[in-house]
């Protein structure tokens, strides 16, 4: 499976034509942090950069994002924003 940094480096590329400074812009991550979890470093994303992701990026599959499991994209388009709140809810609570 891959890690949750390809799949965010999967976003860019296929989304952003590998533009990483316009996809920061676009979902409001500053690009030194995002450098650090697509760069080398390959650091693991917080729950803000996950929910900045999530939020500004249309029909994003999130289990995809978080689990690898599924598509990237659904064909929903804002159907499962209630269920993707809650599941970032948890997540967050785990995070403390």
């Amino acid at each position: 499976m891959d890690s949750i940094n390809f799949r965010i480096k999967f976003l860019i590329d296929s989304l952003y034509n590998g533009n990483i400074s316009l996809f920061c812009r676009s979902v409001g991550i500053k690009q030194p942090t995002l450098n650090t979890i697509v760069g080398e470093r390959q650091s693991k994303p917080s729950f803000d950069i996950l929910y900045a992701i999530a939020s500004n990026v249309a029909s994003l599959n999130v289990d995809w994002l978080i689990t690898g499991e599924g598509e990237a994209f659904s064909d929903k388009k804002g159907d499962n924003l209630q269920k993707d709140e809650k599941e970032f809810s948890i997540i967050e609570s785990q995070q403390r």
